[in-house]
């Protein structure tokens, strides 16, 4: 123990009388222990903190496809009930679906003040036991439970609206105008869930109580309820699929009239479900950011190799004076070992900053963004790496050192005997290595640049420039439409304003219906599912959209004209392809009776007056979706819930108060929600991509940066151990160019092998790039050959300042100093 502290002790002076040399290394590994560690807390939010429930990896949601216009996680009460008595493949099942005390469903009750603006579900009892939820305080639901006026609420509106107060068990809470009294307190971290309106993920539950007790009489037709199932040991997710399949066959051939015939139920992973979209996108953050590290270890092996053959003379005057082998070696992976700790502890400092930075570019739609900080989790990890780290780059050196021929340093001369063979070989593998990662991280970041580039080309079918949009929701709001748009155009600075049930690039669901041309050709079921979209007069105009045909909707196309609608480009290609549809007849479905609110009015035949040219709700890298667009004037039924969007002369956010205000002030009942321009949706929805694009671009940069560093030293390193040739090459007649080729023919071999290893690295990973690309191939070949030419061209040029200084060598100096 008494040398191991002498070994430290002799390190850290070796140290402090090198302070460039250690402040080099330390910088080197903080930096990139730094981005990696806070790129981790990253991963951690989203995918372990986001999902804090037992055994997530065997959870799983059943979702609908292709059965109600796309995929969505809902079916009926009585379907659930018959798959959690009759499967073969789950533990348990449970059944949830979103509960809003403002919602029409709730009759737009107001809740007591503290407990305002909350979202929960309604669930069935086996909820918690199937996730594995704990509480703080209290107890979960159970089966008495079902029907009764209980609540559970979450940790963190017990904390925020109650004060965290530890006697609220039995109080009760005023939800959708019934008092409900408090059972118990979730544990921290339980509220995120995917809502009944997509496969999008709600950012917030509040509280869980109870399904009603009608639940089991609810019809078959009513598929309104979200399921969820844990997995038996042992069971694959292709096992419960085949189940599931199984049981909803079954039910066809039992119940042919109330379940549909068309599409699936798949069972998707829970983490597919939370944090899908994220996932890939995160974890190649992550590889990008160990690529850098890699390089920066390999960097850091490198000048603590040079570093050790330089002593070479040193350690074997060490040994004549006695010093064993084992000593020496020991001595230097000591002094490495303190570096590279050093470096983690910076890297762990800088990490707090690392993560702030990446929450700041972070799109406000990632999941779990709100988990994300360097927790204790995150920090064991960071530690872990940094030991691991220190073997590696602590003991390569070492090993090398260990190989030498210390008898030899002392028989030779100056630099010749400063580095063999294989010295040199482990050199140049090293920086190969560098090459190669860098090189993978330069194209996939060029490729992400390029689609990011041609997805801002997209045409998006209508003008996003100065306009602002808002949700209204409230139990008046088709009876006082009118009123409100008047109000708002009258507000000072706005062009014009209109009305629609779904918003273009908003994420809001719109009603969907079969569209058939009357007459009808073939059956009714082989035609298209349109989104039935309810609009005011001015909407086109206000969006900018443009007609490829007919006219526009005026004020004259009210409730006492001839029913019209104007549908997209993309629904007349499917009704009538080729052939002009101005003057034909639709209609929705097969004349089925509206079911929303209950009136037993029937859908009728409606005229074409336009088309208008596709527009992309769903942004640039979404196809347009079928639409029929229907005047306010002659909607289908009521609407509670209204997307607005106001052309503005200028900047609209000024307007942002003025509207919120003017709309309280017609109906202080209504809920406004979502206030934000176009412009603003479309940044928000390409973020994800524009933040995985920044983050391989700056660790792509650090790499490549990192490896012309790396090239340029092994390569200068050569140049100085081989001082002495080159002198007699000169002395002998060797021209200055000679040496000048002799010298890159060195580096180009170095960057030919890294390149021809980089391409390969990158068609082994295309299949991972190909889900971020857009418009273009993950092995888009300007692409390919662009970033060759860069990267081939930045290395020779590395190459060539070692190299011309070692033309420029003077024979007599070389020859005199050895």
């Amino acid at each position: 123990m008494r040398t191991i502290w002498q070994d430290i002790r002799v390190g850290c002076r070796m140290l402090v009388q090198r302070p460039g040399f250690a402040a080099a290394v330390i910088a080197c590994l903080g930096l990139a222990i730094g981005g990696v560690t806070a790129v981790f807390s990253v991963i951690n939010g989203v995918t372990v903190r986001f999902m804090p429930y037992e055994r997530a990896d065997r959870l799983v949601f059943l979702v609908c496809s292709g059965i109600f216009n796309g995929r969505v996680p809902a079916v009926a009460a009585q379907v659930y009930l018959d798959w959690k008595s009759q499967n073969r493949a789950f533990a348990d099942m449970a059944a949830y679906q979103l509960h809003e005390p403002h919602a029409a469903s709730g009759g737009w009750t107001q809740t007591q003040e503290d407990l305002a603006d909350l979202q929960g579900l309604a669930v069935t009892p086996s909820f918690f036991s199937v996730l594995g939820m704990r509480t703080l305080l209290g107890r979960a639901l159970m089966d008495s439970d079902q029907g009764q006026s209980v609540v559970v609420l979450s940790h963190h509106v017990w904390r925020d609206k109650l004060g965290g107060d530890p006697h609220v068990l039995g109080r009760s809470v005023l939800l959708g105008g019934q008092a409900r009294e408090i059972v118990g307190i979730a544990a921290a971290g339980y509220r995120h869930f995917p809502s009944l309106s997509g496969i999008s993920v709600n950012k917030r539950v509040d509280y869980w109580l109870p399904v009603s007790g009608e639940f089991e009489k609810e019809s078959r037709n009513c598929w309104n309820y979200a399921v969820l199932g844990r997995l038996k040991p042992g069971i694959t997710l292709l096992q419960a699929q085949a189940d599931i399949d199984r049981m909803l066959q079954t039910q066809r051939e039992q119940y042919p009239d109330k379940t549909p015939e068309e599409g699936r139920v798949l069972v998707e992973p829970m983490p597919q479900m939370l944090a899908g979209s994220v996932r890939t996108m995160t974890f190649l953050t992550l590889g990008a950011a160990t690529f850098a590290l890699l390089i920066a270890c390999a960097n850091v092996i490198n000048l603590l190799l040079v570093r050790s053959l330089r002593r070479k003379t040193e350690m074997a005057v060490r040994s004549a004076l006695g010093s064993s082998r084992l000593r020496i070696v020991r001595q230097m992976i000591c002094e490495n070992l303190i570096l590279v700790l050093l470096g983690g502890g910076l890297g762990i400092l800088l990490a707090q900053g690392g993560t702030k930075a990446l929450l700041a570019l972070a799109p406000r739609s990632l999941p779990g963004i709100e988990e994300i900080c360097l927790d204790a989790r995150v920090l064991v990890a960071a530690m872990a790496s940094t030991l691991l780290i220190a073997l590696i780059v602590g003991v390569v050196p070492g090993i090398v050192v260990s190989r030498m021929n210390l008898a030899n340093a002392l028989r030779g001369f100056g630099m010749r005997a400063t580095s063999g063979v294989g010295e040199r070989r482990t050199l140049r593998a090293i920086v190969v290595s560098e090459i190669v990662l860098s090189f993978v991280l330069v194209i996939g970041a060029s490729l992400l640049i390029r689609s990011y580039w041609r997805l801002m080309q997209v045409e998006l079918g209508f003008q996003s420039d100065r306009v602002l949009t808002l949700r209204l929701s409230g139990r008046n709001l088709s009876s006082r439409h009118d009123e409100l748009l008047t109000r708002l155009q009258s507000l000072p600075g706005v062009e014009a304003v209109a009305s629609s049930t779904g918003l273009p690039l908003s994420g809001e669901p719109s009603d969907s219906r079969p569209v058939n041309p009357v007459p009808a050709d073939k059956p009714l079921e082989s035609y298209p599912t349109a989104y039935i979209r309810t609009v005011s007069t001015d909407y086109l105009g206000v969006l900018g959209a443009s007609l490829a045909r007919g006219r526009a909707f005026t004020i004259h196309d009210n409730e006492k004209s001839t029913p019209v609608v104007v549908m997209n480009e993309a629904l007349a290609r499917k009704l009538w392809p080729g052939e002009d549809p101005i003057g034909r007849q639709v209609a929705f479905g097969d004349g089925t009776r509206v079911y929303y609110d209950g009136s037993g009015e029937t859908l009728v035949e409606r005229e074409v007056i336009g088309v208008v040219r596709d527009i992309r709700y769903g942004g640039p890298d979404q196809d347009p979706p079928l639409e029929v667009f229907i005047p306010f004037a002659q909607r289908t039924r009521k609407h509670h819930i209204l997307s607005f969007a106001m052309r503005c002369h200028e900047d609209p956010v000024a307007l942002t108060k003025a509207v919120r205000q003017e709309t309280q002030a017609l109906d202080g009942s209504f809920k406004v929600e979502g206030l934000s321009t176009i412009e603003g949706l479309h940044s928000e929805l390409m973020a994800p991509r524009r933040f995985l694009m920044a983050m391989l671009s700056v660790f792509a940069a650090v790499a490549f940066s990192l490896a012309v560093i790396g090239i340029y030293g092994v390569v200068a390193f050569t140049v100085s151990t081989r001082v002495h040739e080159m002198g007699i090459r000169i002395a002998l007649g060797a021209q200055r160019q000679d040496i000048l080729r002799l010298v890159m023919r060195h580096g180009v071999s170095l960057t030919v092998m890294g390149v021809g290893l980089g391409l390969c690295g990158t068609v082994a990973l295309q299949s991972i790039l190909a889900s971020q690309v857009f418009g273009i191939s993950p092995l888009d070949p300007l692409t390919i050959v662009v970033g060759v030419l860069a990267v081939v061209m930045v290395l020779l040029l590395a190459c060539y300042f070692p190299a011309r200084r070692a033309a420029r060598i003077d024979p007599m100096a070389a020859l005199r100093h050895e």
